[in-house]
């Protein structure tokens, strides 16, 4: 089982219409996916169509008196399975740090799903954070869309370095180009600047597109109602480069 996490210290960067649209692909693909929304705005379960979770809380999963499994929900594609946020969600940090900070519950909670999925698409609210913590030490990758203005830029940096301050493996971390507008020469330059400055930049870019606003609207990802526009292709072309980026797991 890989786990991948979809992550960025700053918000509206991208990462939860990317997180639903390579589950749905990767579930598309014939493997079995389980979605954690771990973002109390729970826009991933909306977009999943996902109730959020009426019974066991998380102070039930980090005191260990609910298994996982009683958490886990259907939706409505083949393959894909979904823990649903609820708005309780921004207490993660206030039961991580009662159970005594642990930077691995995380990790040993996803552990008895190893036979039942084969991966675990995590989508992390935009901070650093006790969860957070927990988040880099259970992903096996950490993709993290980067708009291409200088703020996005700063905060992909800000995680680099606190990979580094904390002993973390960089190499689980992956940048990606989100929301580009080639009309724009910033956005032009700044990206290819990260192209020569960053190597373990992937190739594919996902653009600025009325197509993935339009997500809110359907409560799908793109491929359900825009199989053939640009920003679909662009999707599938980076899920096909993740699993190329995954081969050495």
């Amino acid at each position: 089982m890989q786990t991948w996490a979809f992550y960025n210290l700053k918000g509206g960067v991208g990462k939860t219409t990317s997180a639903v649209n390579i589950a749905t692909l990767a579930a598309s693909a014939g493997q079995h996916v389980l979605f954690w929304d771990l973002d109390p705005q729970g826009a991933a379960t909306w977009y999943l169509r996902g109730k959020p979770r009426l019974s066991a809380k998380a102070a039930h999963l980090v005191k260990g008196r609910v298994p996982i499994g009683k958490v886990i929900r259907e939706t409505g594609y083949d393959r894909l399975d979904l823990i649903p946020a609820d708005f309780a969600s921004r207490n993660w940090d206030v039961l991580l740090n009662k159970a005594g900070g642990r930077k691995r519950l995380l990790s040993d909670l996803l552990a008895p799903l190893a036979e039942q999925y084969s991966l675990v698409i995590l989508d992390c609210a935009p901070a650093i954070s006790t969860l957070a913590e927990n988040i880099f030490r259970a992903a096996d990758r950490v993709w993290m869309p980067v708009i291409p203005t200088p703020l996005s830029i700063r905060a992909y940096e800000q995680v680099w370095m606190h990979f580094g301050d904390q002993g973390l493996k960089r190499k689980r971390l992956y940048p990606f180009i989100s929301m580009l507008d080639k009309r724009r020469s910033m956005h032009r330059d700044i990206t290819l600047r990260a192209a020569m400055e960053w190597k373990r930049l992937l190739s594919t870019t996902i653009p600025y597109s009325a197509t993935i606003e339009r997500m809110g609207k359907h409560r799908a990802p793109v491929q359900d109602y825009a199989a053939d526009s640009d920003v679909a292709l662009a999707y599938r072309m980076l899920w096909h480069e993740m699993c190329n980026r995954s081969d050495d797991l």
